[in-house]
């Protein structure tokens, strides 16, 4: 499995007690995760300085066609998992695979093959301005998350902790969303308890500002439990019911 997707997979799901006999150990905290975006054309140097100090992952943007380069920003990352942004589809001949990339976020204009690439962790870059029909078809589409590019936003805005909301729900995928360092530890809790699992700085971002934003995300409290009294089942419909008092025989509803 394709390391970030199991760590979203753990911040989603969180951690299991262990089963047995075993000492209590304090739980792990799983939190909000933290991938810094790199332009394709920038130096090694600056991978390995954006890979320290807690950064989940590094998303590399704009990544061209020039393999030898993109491993060296891949190897300068060390242990930190690598991504490559597939704009458009201009670089669908790049061998990913090959250069021992980790994930690949793909937009709607990506080769359909990605689809089947399980090595890999996929996400669909996507926008708000999608309907409710596009959004539910999501559900049925093998990928492991969505990601709304929101790095235009100087402010987070209570609309678009609704519709990052929305998102999740009509998809019921992993949310990430490029948004710029200098969000706000209220705006960040605020996406956080939306359900937001994760924020991308985009490329041009220093060091420094992106390790204040891990800070932050370190300091979030826990995401809150939501009740169970909101949840809708739907059952099939197999039957008629009959309901008339003068009935003494009532028609039974078959579920099976």
């Amino acid at each position: 499995m394709s390391h970030i997707v199991d760590r979203l997979y753990k911040v989603k799901r969180g951690r299991a007690a262990p089963m047995g006999f075993r000492p209590v150990s304090a739980p792990i905290k799983e939190g909000m995760l933290l991938i810094a975006g790199i332009d394709g054309v920038a130096a090694a140097k600056d991978a390995k300085a954006l890979s320290g100090g807690g950064t989940d992952a590094l998303l590399i943007f704009n990544p061209g066609n020039d393999k030898e380069k993109l491993c060296r920003l891949v190897k300068a990352a060390g242990d930190v998992p690598s991504g490559i942004f597939m704009r458009g589809g201009k670089e669908e001949t790049l061998a990913v695979g090959n250069i021992g990339c980790d994930f690949v976020a793909l937009d709607f204009k990506s080769s359909a093959s990605w689809l089947s690439n399980k090595d890999m962790g996929r996400f669909l870059v996507v926008k708000f301005s999608l309907d409710r029909n596009l959004l539910e078809s999501l559900a049925g589409i093998d990928i492991d998350g969505v990601i709304v590019d929101s790095s235009g936003e100087q402010l987070c805005t209570v609309a678009q902790a609704i519709l990052y909301q929305r998102l999740i729900y009509l998809s019921g995928k992993t949310l990430l969303v490029i948004l710029p360092s200098s969000i706000s530890g209220g705006e960040l809790d605020c996406l956080w308890q939306a359900g937001v699992d994760g924020v991308i700085v985009p490329p041009g971002e220093s060091a420094e500002d992106v390790f204040k934003l891990r800070k932050m995300i370190d300091a979030l409290p826990a995401r809150a439990k939501r009740g169970k009294g909101a949840v809708e089942v739907k059952l099939p419909y197999c039957g008629r019911v009959v309901l008339e008092e003068d009935e003494e025989e009532v028609e039974e509803v078959s579920l099976s």
